[in-house]
């Protein structure tokens, strides 16, 4: 597989999590059988959930979150 972009989930300077995606590859993170309501990401108090997408892919799509202290 080629890997054209790559995606970079990050809690301020945190990363949380890092995906290579090919051109036209989608990503979703749902919840686990037995972890349900159990986030896949976590930011602290002040920190800015980011997504950083490298190379010259464009977002499309939803992103859904809670706040939650």
């Amino acid at each position: 597989m080629d890997i054209d972009d790559t995606m970079t989930i990050k809690a301020g300077s945190r990363i949380l999590g890092n995906f290579d995606l090919s051109a036209g590859q989608g990503i979703t993170e749902n919840d686990e059988p037995g972890a349900d309501n159990v986030p896949r990401f976590k930011c602290r108090p002040g920190e800015a959930f980011i997504l950083n997408i490298a190379g010259s892919a464009v977002f499309k799509g939803s992103c859904d979150y809670s706040l939650k202290y």
